[in-house]
């Protein structure tokens, strides 16, 4: 299975957070040893995904990668 490359270009976005997320992310942040951008980044990653999975097609299709493998 070939991988599509990723555009790597980066863009920089400004978002409003209360400060109580904030002071939290930045508790998360110290314990993970991960800066604002790239543990938000991941988390943003894992809620797509997460979003996806609603749909039961994600599912079929994962399975039949899987029967395809062997």
């Amino acid at each position: 299975m070939s991988l599509i490359k990723l555009n790597n270009a980066s863009e920089t976005i400004s978002i409003s957070l209360p400060g109580w997320l904030i002071e939290i992310l930045d508790d998360v942040c110290e314990q993970t040893d991960y800066n604002r951008s790239t543990f938000c980044k991941r988390a943003i990653k894992r809620a797509i995904l997460l979003s996806k999975t609603n749909d039961l097609d994600v599912w079929e299709k994962l399975y039949k990668e899987v029967q395809e493998k062997s």
